[in-house]
């Protein structure tokens, strides 16, 4: 089954408005667009000083953003949306360089090579300024690929306990009953 079909292409776009829902959005309400809209030609990168695309500009409502978006994406950016894996912090909050023992891609790979943005945070937090640190090395690289589709981050709490844990809720609730 391609991306083409009608699942593939709803998670996609899925992956794809939750990725823009990090950006300041409008939305398409009839009259609202035109009187905020400001010409593509007047807007203006602040760090490349290059004209603003239409999956960037923020006046724009997400359904626009989105189409201009994926009609600008390959294959293998497409690809890249539909994976949720884990990604973990280096040493001190620097960029993991991955474990061919541990069958552990490094940041880089999986970010710049597989083009993959969505993840689940693996390890504790100590420091939340060495994670904050790490955030925005994760982002820069993000940034960097040719779209610089933003990284989402997820936790995964639920597979935080310990299965005596669960087994001990479970028994409690079960008498309970």
């Amino acid at each position: 089954m391609g991306l083409s079909t009608s699942f593939g292409r709803s998670r996609l776009v899925v992956s794809l408005v939750a990725a823009a829902s990090l950006i300041s959005t409008s939305t398409c309400l009839p009259g609202l667009r035109e009187a905020s809209h400001t010409p593509l030609a007047q807007l203006r990168s602040v760090q490349t000083n290059e004209t603003v695309l239409p999956y960037q500009n923020a006046s724009l409502c997400i359904d626009e953003r989105v189409e201009d978006l994926l009609a600008r994406m390959t294959l293998e950016e497409k690809a890249g949306q539909l994976f949720h894996t884990q990604l973990q912090q280096g040493p001190n909050g620097t960029l993991d360089l991955g474990n061919a023992t541990a069958f552990r891609n490094s940041t880089e790979n999986m970010v710049a090579e597989k083009l993959m943005t969505h993840f689940n945070l693996v390890g504790e937090v100590q420091d939340v300024g060495v994670v904050a640190g790490w955030y925005n090395r994760v982002q820069e690289l993000a940034l960097s690929t040719r779209l610089g589709i933003p990284i989402t981050l997820s936790s995964d709490p639920r597979h935080s306990f310990t299965v005596c844990q669960i087994l001990h809720s479970f028994r409690v609730q079960s008498q309970q009953i």
